[in-house]
């Protein structure tokens, strides 16, 4: 029978090595890579109707949010 003991030390030396040989945040940064979105006027989706309009809702935070990881900047299509 294997003792507990033994793979608890096994078990360890096995965590610490992953933690140690992976790093723990990847960078998906693209410098300067601007992507096309679609954007049209939906109350508390989407709001604001051109690039001088103050724009907000959750379509707007989720894509800020997504830019905040890859480093992407927006040019907007409004229809």
């Amino acid at each position: 029978m294997i003792n507990t003991r033994y793979i608890k030390r096994i078990m360890a030396v096995v965590t610490v090595l992953l933690v140690c040989l992976f790093p723990l945040k990847v960078d998906a940064r693209e410098d300067n890579k601007t992507v096309k979105v679609g954007w049209y006027y939906s109350k508390g989706l989407q709001e604001g109707g051109s690039d001088e309009d103050y724009k907000s809702g959750y379509a707007y935070e989720y894509l800020q949010h997504i830019a905040n990881y890859t480093g992407w900047e927006y040019e907007y299509v409004y229809g």
